[in-house]
């Protein structure tokens, strides 16, 4: 390697003696972030089911909607991830495995693209200079605490951080000459398939690719950008709005019901979070002369305003904005890469370091708070969630049932009943209103089983003043708690039904097999 960081002799030796003891920490940092990955392995978000559940009647030939009968429903996160576990459904591999290998693939491919484009922003001398700010970039995305965590969750959270990378990667390079205009558009139309509100960084990067192209190349631009991302987007939204009957998911409006700043805790414990290792690499790069690289922070600016804004429902681990996080990694390392010069270089490898440290060891200590409470979401999660769906798929009914669920993810995958989610997810007449009581209106559907949660084992006490209508009348219409499933101390699923259902002798019948022998996890009531 060319080292050349350095006027004089004493000078290249320190320089090299910190580039050499912070690259050994980068891999101390990517081996802890495997382990915490091996650790986390079991987890999996319930709201990954939901995901599995459209893809799996996607594959059985019923369309992308949550049940067989209509109305269609617009439930899940993200259409270019169900798309990607329709495979596993379709060639009879297992959902939740799959989707795990998936997430892995994902951030590799993202640490790929940090370390090849994390350096880029002027000629490099050396073959350590164009290497060594991309290591830091891989370095600083792997010390985010929950990063671990949503490579094994089951959701889209891999793969949006890697077209977000994708898409500034394709950004930055545009703008350095090294790309032609075609890969930016097409990764925001990727982008925006995976994450609806993607497409507000998308349509910022594009604009700002408009706005700093002069002539032929604007021409060009302008061009590809119609045919990949506006022409595809426009006829995916007409679709949606003819198939599923509404403007926008019904995710959407959960979190939208309200006018108020309902994400603020969220998002700005995100970014303090962040400011640990990114600050100061923000900072050089903002005093640089690539200062113009950092018009990338204007769309994630608006991102992070939108973010403000709404309810960020089963938003664990920062699940909405850390795919973000590649972003300003790419910024990071393109701050050590267009400012290293020889008479600071000593320093800035200190500080930069200093940065990937601080960090590192912030998010060991956060990911070790969290880790033992994700850990008791996948075990409690088997023993309740999954459990009670296989049980309710064993029963051999003689109706067609009517499943009604506030938790409606692995429940509703594993027993693969009709479901009507109580939350109004996955049911568009709850969520469209979804500050109005809609008791009655589930009770009219005519439940067959009825799973409440509450926060005690042997007395009713639901967590959510919906629930807790639905426990009262459903006690007022003869509905009686037959079982309860154990998620941890605080948590149970109370299943009710009706003694004077046509299929109450079979469902007393699984019961009683689920709770034959002496169980502290699933109790059967008198």
């Amino acid at each position: 390697m060319d080292w050349k960081l350095g006027e004089t002799r004493g000078q290249a030796w320190a320089t090299r003696m910190v580039a050499f003891l912070s690259l050994g920490f980068a891999l101390l940092v990517l081996i802890s972030f495997v382990q915490n990955v091996r650790a986390l392995w079991p987890y999996t978000m319930d709201d990954a089911f939901i995901t599995f559940r459209y893809a799996d009647n996607l594959v059985r030939g019923w369309g992308l909607t949550f049940n067989q009968d209509p109305p269609a429903a617009e439930g899940y996160s993200s259409l270019l991830w169900t798309l990607l576990m329709a495979l596993p459904h379709l060639f009879g591999l297992e959902a939740v495995g799959c989707s795990k290998i998936f997430g892995g693939a994902f951030t590799l491919g993202t640490l790929g693209l940090l370390l090849w484009v994390g350096g880029s922003g002027r000629p490099q001398r050396s073959c350590w200079e164009r290497w060594y700010p991309g290591l830091i970039s891989a370095g600083l995305f792997l010390t985010f605490p929950f990063g671990p965590m949503h490579v094994v969750s089951g959701m889209e959270t891999a793969l949006a951080a890697f077209l977000y990378a994708l898409a500034t990667s394709a950004f930055l390079k545009q703008r350095d000459g090294a790309w032609s205009f075609l890969p930016l558009p097409f990764s925001c139309l990727l982008l925006g398939l995976t994450r609806p509100e993607a497409n507000l960084f998308s349509m910022g990067l594009l604009l700002l690719a408009l706005g700093g192209a002069a002539g032929g190349e604007r021409r060009r631009i302008a061009l590809s950008a119609l045919l990949l991302y506006v022409l595809p987007g426009v006829l995916y939204v007409l679709w949606r709005i003819q198939y599923y009957g509404q403007w926008f998911p019904l995710g959407f409006y959960l979190k939208s019901n309200t006018i108020q700043f309902q994400g603020v805790e969220r998002t700005l414990g995100f970014l303090a979070d962040l400011s640990v290792g990114f600050a100061l690499p923000l900072i050089v790069l903002l005093r640089s002369e690539q200062r113009g690289r950092a018009v990338v922070l204007l769309p994630l600016v608006l991102l992070c305003l939108y973010f403000l804004t709404v309810k960020h429902i089963m938003g664990f681990g920062y699940r909405f904005l850390f795919p973000l996080v590649p972003v300003l990694a790419l910024l990071a390392g393109s701050a050590l890469a267009v400012s290293l010069r020889p008479r600071r270089a000593f320093l800035l490898l200190v500080g930069f370091s200093a940065c990937l440290g601080a960090g590192y060891f912030l998010g060991q200590v956060r990911h070790r708070m969290a880790a033992r409470d994700f850990l008791s979401d996948a075990v409690g999660g088997e023993r309740a969630h999954a459990r009670l769906g296989r049980s309710l798929a064993a029963v051999p009914w003689t109706t067609t049932p009517l499943l009604a669920i506030g938790d409606a993810g692995a429940v509703p995958y594993y027993s693969r009943l009709k479901t009507l989610d109580i939350y109004g997810l996955n049911t568009p007449s709850i969520a469209l209103a979804s500050q109005v009581d809609h008791t009655e209106d589930i009770f009219a559907a005519g439940p067959t089983v009825l799973v409440l949660a509450s926060c005690q084992r042997h007395q009713y006490e639901g967590p959510f003043l919906h629930e807790q209508r639905l426990f009262r009348a459903a006690n007022a219409r003869g509905y009686r708690h037959r079982l309860t499933y154990v998620f941890d101390n605080h948590y149970f699923l109370w299943v009710l039904w009706h003694p004077e259902g046509r299929d109450t002798p079979l469902l007393e019948r699984q019961a009683w097999c689920e709770v034959r022998t002496f169980d502290p996890w699933c109790e059967r009531r008198p």
